[in-house]
């Protein structure tokens, strides 16, 4: 996975029309039930969205307008591919590859977006949706790798932890976001999300069947808020795990961090 975010140009003639009219009858003519063709526009898209100079509301409106046409490419291409058997097919593979890239696309526009915005505190409220949304595609991108059980790409892990660190620097790990992302909006936090995807990856997934997956990642959602988050330097140690956030290693069981790893972050 690239850590680092594509250079960003400003428009000129030849760049793509992100005003939000014109992106939206865009998005409305986008063929649907043609899920290559659009899938192909979408990533053409995003791509020039995502080297393109953006003011953070602007790049937000955006990716908003185009989140429900790329979630439902990737449930499209996800029919196809679940479910199959194993080693997959070069063609299902294929389009797991491309619902992953889809879903990691759409974190780097949000990871622009919020090193775009930086540390201000004026800016906290929509750089908490910046890094809630970031979080939540590259939860997909987890998730799509262990449903195909792949090994996850290098960098994944030390994004997600930057995000959250981030978040929790700014203290605004436990903001109300509404996931516009679920066929259902609902709301949540980043630090709900972040504990998802540790509990996530504790739940062992590749020892689970494809449909165990994806109702454990559904369902720790919910148990997420029976998990407890807490730092060393408090002096107070409970939990049976642990996670360096400025590692890119998933978390693990406390015990097996010897006594060095107490000078960093955990």
């Amino acid at each position: 996975m690239d850590l680092e975010l594509p250079k960003r140009k400003k428009p000129d003639i030849s760049s793509i029309d992100t005003h939000p009219d014109a992106l939206r009858a865009w998005v409305d003519r986008l063929p649907l039930l043609n899920t290559e063709k659009t899938r192909q526009l979408l990533v053409d898209t995003l791509d020039r969205l995502n080297q393109l100079e953006m003011s953070p509301d602007d790049r937000n409106e955006s990716l908003e307008t185009l989140s429900t046409s790329v979630m439902c490419v990737i449930d499209a291409l996800k029919k196809d591919f679940l479910d199959k058997p194993l080693p997959l097919q070069a063609r299902h593979a294929s389009q797991a590859n491309q619902a992953i890239d889809l879903c990691n696309r759409m974190a780097t526009g949000y990871r622009i977006m919020a090193d775009d915005l930086g540390q201000n505190e004026a800016q906290n409220r929509v750089l908490s949706i910046a890094i809630h949304r970031s979080l939540r595609y590259l939860s997909e991108v987890l998730l799509g790798h262990y449903q195909v059980y792949l090994q996850y790409p290098e960098g994944l892990w030390r994004s997600i932890h930057s995000l959250y660190a981030l978040a929790e620097e700014c203290g605004i790990n436990r903001l109300s976001i509404t996931d516009t992302t679920l066929p259902t909006p609902e709301t949540s936090n980043i630090d709900t999300i972040y504990k998802q995807i540790l509990l996530l990856s504790l739940a062992c997934p590749y020892r689970l069947r494809q449909k165990e997956i994806h109702f454990a990642y559904n369902a720790l959602i919910d148990w997420a808020s029976f998990c407890q988050l807490s730092n060393p330097e408090t002096g107070i140690e409970r939990g049976l795990f642990s996670v360096n956030t400025q590692s890119d290693d998933p978390p693990a069981y406390r015990n097996l961090h010897t006594d060095s790893d107490r000078d960093i972050h955990h």
